[in-house]
């Protein structure tokens, strides 16, 4: 197999992470190339064994699931084919192609790379989640089921499904958060800025209710919910959930407020996060294929949600959210004017916030009345002011149009 395939001991690889590599960072944009191109060669190499589903817990799923599996590495291996004879022609005849076709072959030879890596790894998740004959444990356990990445869906499954999983106690001391200037303790922003073990953070905060005569202390099940919710948030997840790695929660009871910790990439600029419906705003003019990579990227986050039996249930623009994002290398610190690039974002890397109500598909449903035009202008009519039926996907997916459009 060549699960254990690195870019070292393949040459074809090699060269074309190093055609890839050769152009500037407005051309790869923020793609990994070499990580790309190592899972592109590894998942390729699976064509070639005619003993694929034998000796793998792929080989019990149904003959339709291997078929589309195998079809899909087909298409994969055709690209990476393509590409190493792109990445051949640019070394040995470098005159024979002008920069600017050079740029667009590297350009659509990345993002053909990502649709066909994503949609192996996706149709493999599909099969082994939807097929409920599978016991999970062996699947993530598998070998094959390990090389393509899956076991991380499986795992957000698995969580899901076992309550035992939760920990009583998942929320981390208020104090190991070094808040910024501005961002002080209790304070009742939505967003606060700070770190964590030396690392960046972000720490969205929400508040609860609590009856009139009793304590701060929030209802039981509704205590329950968030730390179901942050340990589900706190497991690994691909980077096309848009969801930023969480550590953790703390609970300010003077101020009857969660706030639920996230970790920042040193390279996102530590300034107010942008939302969605303020770009609406800001932004008159933004082209056609800039709004299709928003909408596809969000539509795949909710997809991977929906995959593993994940419901937002707050799907809307104020929480969908934006980071200006330094090029790679660069430090916000930087005092060096020269060097220093002006950050900017990315439509291609929206973040998801707003997980307060998120549950597993099968959970129990609080019909709690909402009249918020706000919020309701996202929800199904079925979920207006008193929610007259139980949150489902389609609700997601409504308000996912909704503002998508």
């Amino acid at each position: 197999m060549m699960l254990t395939v690195s870019l070292a001991d393949d040459p074809t690889g090699l060269q074309i992470a190093n055609w890839l590599r050769s152009f500037p960072p407005s051309i790869v944009q923020d793609v990994e190339i070499e990580g790309l191109v190592l899972k592109a060669r590894r998942l390729e190499g699976l064509k070639n064994i005619k003993t694929l589903f034998t000796g793998s817990i792929l080989g019990r799923l149904s003959q339709s699931a291997q078929l589309e599996i195998t079809e899909r590495l087909s298409v994969l291996s055709g690209v990476v084919y393509n590409a190493a004879k792109f990445a051949t022609t640019a070394a040995s005849e470098p005159t024979r192609i002008n920069t600017d076709t050079n740029s667009g072959c590297a350009e659509r030879v990345i993002n053909e790379l990502e649709t066909n890596v994503s949609a192996v790894c996706d149709t493999i998740e599909d099969s082994l989640l939807l097929d409920t004959n599978l016991e999970l444990k062996a699947a993530a356990e598998d070998e094959l089921v390990v090389a393509v990445g899956a076991t991380q869906a499986i795992s957000l499954r698995q969580y899901l499904l076992d309550s035992s999983r939760i920990p009583d106690q998942p929320d981390i001391p208020k104090e190991a958060i070094k808040f910024s200037l501005g961002s002080r303790p209790g304070a009742k922003n939505r967003f606060r800025y700070g770190s964590m073990a030396e690392k960046p953070v972000i720490v969205e905060t929400f508040q609860y209710e609590v009856p009139q005569g009793e304590s701060s202390e929030p209802p039981r099940n509704f205590a329950q919910q968030v730390r179901k919710m942050v340990t589900q948030l706190s497991q690994p997840k691909r980077t096309n959930f848009h969801i930023l790695p969480c550590i953790g929660y703390f609970q300010e009871r003077y101020a009857t407020q969660f706030s639920v910790v996230f970790q920042l990439e040193d390279r996102f600029v530590k300034d107010n996060p942008t939302t969605l419906s303020s770009l609406y705003s800001s932004m008159k003019r933004v082209s056609l294929g800039e709004r299709v990579r928003l909408a596809y990227e969000i539509a795949v986050a909710v997809g991977n949600l929906h995959r593993v039996g994940w419901l937002h249930k707050e799907l809307k623009s104020e929480n969908i959210l934006f980071f200006k994002i330094l090029p790679r290398g660069e430090v916000e610190e930087s005092t060096d004017p020269v060097a220093k690039s002006s950050p900017s974002i990315n439509f291609g890397l929206p973040w998801l916030f707003g997980f307060e109500y998120s549950r597993q598909e099968d959970a129990n449903t609080y019909l709690e009345s909402d009249y918020s035009p706000e919020s309701n202008a996202y929800r199904h009519p079925e979920r207006w002011g008193k929610p007259r039926v139980k949150f489902e996907r389609s609700h997601d997916v409504y308000s996912l149009v909704r503002f998508s459009s």
